[in-house]
């Protein structure tokens, strides 16, 4: 199992790094965090300290799920090659 995350973490990272089937790779990062994010930073299970600071990282994955849920939409406006268009 930890192969496993090891595996998606680092392709889904060079697949956006290198701009690889971007869109794809935004997806899947997001699937992934999601059951990551709630197996692990159960933050309505703990008490005072811990609380806070399995809040703040189950906040973090949120956020991050949102900006990886963005490049699927972001990426179908322009090319790896070309400048995104600015309003």
């Amino acid at each position: 199992m930890l192969l496993g995350a090891i595996a998606t973490e680092l392709a889904g990272g060079l697949a956006l790094v290198t701009g690889y089937r971007m869109k794809e790779a935004g997806i899947l990062l997001a699937l992934y965090l999601v059951p990551t994010s709630l197996i692990f930073h159960n933050f309505w299970a703990a008490e005072g300290q811990q609380f806070q600071m399995q809040l703040l990282h189950f906040l973090k994955n949120v956020s991050i799920i949102g900006g990886l849920l963005l490049l699927p939409v972001l990426s179908a406006e322009t090319s790896p090659n070309e400048p995104a268009a600015t309003t």
